[in-house]
């Protein structure tokens, strides 16, 4: 009896690491077949990696109820900014099996969206229409600075501390602490300087039913936050 129920111990053992090894290679081989269906949802220059997270996998496949997809790109366009990175969680996202392998997928109900862009700094920088605008992080500062004409003294290089706080679907950049040569900018054309800085930089929609909601400075561009809640995603044209 004692050595039969070791027998039933490893037979069990057994048919659960060949359940495990089903269910990841399910995952693994339907998650290119993800890939190319999410990708028709957004502008990337090259396949987004997919991932399908949670366990058990097949349960999931089978009813079309996925617990979380993450979307993963280096190359995505949004609206007029190119070359930005992306993250974007899919919670509750509902995706036939039938139509995930015939790659017909043209909408997608999602729960819930969580998420981010990375916009290189080089993109805002030519979208805020400032003249020789230049961003970048120092921390989690954002630090500006750009040629600022200045009664008397000329065209001068102005540097600030700034944020972009999110107005609407806009990016408004706010800048403080000026300085020019390492000195305080004067009380006296301080107004004018920091007009000459301020901008605003309209933001097209977010991948994947993302809405924006807070911005952060990063080493690589301005990470731009963003959920979103019962969305349906509609297959680009």
């Amino acid at each position: 009896m004692h050595r039969g129920f070791k027998w039933l111990i490893g037979v069990v053992l057994v048919l659960g690491l060949l359940l495990v090894a089903a269910d990841r290679l399910g995952a693994r081989y339907l998650q290119n077949s993800a890939a190319d269906s999410l990708a028709t949802f957004s502008q990337f220059q090259e396949k987004p990696e997919v991932t399908l997270h949670g366990f058990p996998f097949l349960t999931q496949a089978i009813s079309g109820d996925y617990k979380d997809i993450e979307i993963t790109s280096k190359s995505v366009t949004v609206g007029e900014i190119s070359g930005a990175a992306m993250d974007a969680h899919l919670r509750g996202a509902k995706l036939p099996l039938s139509k995930l392998r015939s790659n017909t997928v043209t909408e997608i109900p999602v729960d819930e969206v969580e998420g981010y862009v990375i916009a290189p700094y080089s993109e805002l920088e030519r979208l805020s229409k400032v003249n020789g605008l230049q961003l970048s992080a120092q921390g989690d500062e954002l630090v500006v600075q750009a040629p600022v004409s200045v009664p008397v003294l000329g065209s001068v290089t102005v540097n600030a501390t700034g944020n972009f706080e999110v107005v609407g679907g806009t990016l408004k950049l706010d800048v403080h602490s000026l300085k020019v040569g390492g000195l305080d900018v004067p009380t006296a054309v301080l107004p004018l300087a920091t007009a000459a800085l301020n901008s605003t930089i309209e933001i097209p929609a977010l991948p994947y039913g993302l809405h924006l909601t807070s911005t952060k400075p990063t080493p690589n561009g301005l990470q731009l936050n963003g959920a979103g809640s019962n969305v349906v995603l509609k297959q680009q044209s």
